[in-house]
């Protein structure tokens, strides 16, 4: 489905989210944050850059998450912070990404609004995580992720999943709720676009 050389690959998901128009939420009682949809690789593919949080972290422990946070009163825009925020959790420097276009907002059980950016990195990158805030950085290929063989339908086992949502499965680790479905936004756009 999602083409093997990374020029191409950038270029179809570039073109690809420019013709998907994303639902933005008002902030209403939400708090504003923004995350980075980091896709690296190489003629093997892309893969998805995530994170497993802590469990010194506040909201989310020990759940996989893409690099993000809280917008501060020091970022100028939305995708500022998610640049921000990926340099201070895993080293991500704002000067390698290429930001290819936004996905639509998503809502959090623990009351924040995220805007997703998706951004290009170099590959192989070498993180570096803050260990006070991540434990893991996970580079996930897109492939695996479109195997239905890794997505399970939520249940009402946990309060943080919706029943009938996709969930991932990814070496031992389940990736649901808001970090899920914005995976299978991003899933979609791209498979709508290759069978045009």
């Amino acid at each position: 489905m999602f083409p093997d050389a990374p020029a191409s690959s950038y270029t179809q998901i570039r073109e690809s989210i420019s013709r998907n128009t994303p639902t933005l939420l008002p902030l209403s009682s939400l708090r504003p944050a923004a995350v980075l949809v980091g896709l690296a690789g190489d003629e093997e593919g892309c893969r998805v850059v995530l994170t497993v949080r802590s469990s010194r972290v506040e909201h989310h422990k020990g759940e996989v998450s893409f690099p993000g946070g809280s917008v501060e009163p020091r970022d100028p825009t939305l995708e500022a912070t998610a640049l921000r925020e990926s340099y201070e959790e895993v080293g991500i420097l704002p000067a390698h990404v290429t930001i290819l276009g936004r996905l639509s907002d998503q809502e959090t059980r623990s009351g924040f609004r995220i805007s997703p950016f998706v951004g290009y990195l170099p590959y192989p990158y070498v993180y570096k995580p803050n260990p006070r805030e991540v434990t893991e950085v996970l580079e996930v290929p897109l492939r695996h992720l479109e195997d239905l063989q890794n997505v399970s339908q939520a249940g009402r086992t946990h309060q943080a999943l919706r029943a009938g949502e996709s969930n991932y499965h990814f070496g031992g680790h389940l990736i649901f709720g808001a970090t899920a479905r914005i995976l299978t936004e991003l899933l979609q756009i791209l498979t709508r676009t290759s069978t045009l």
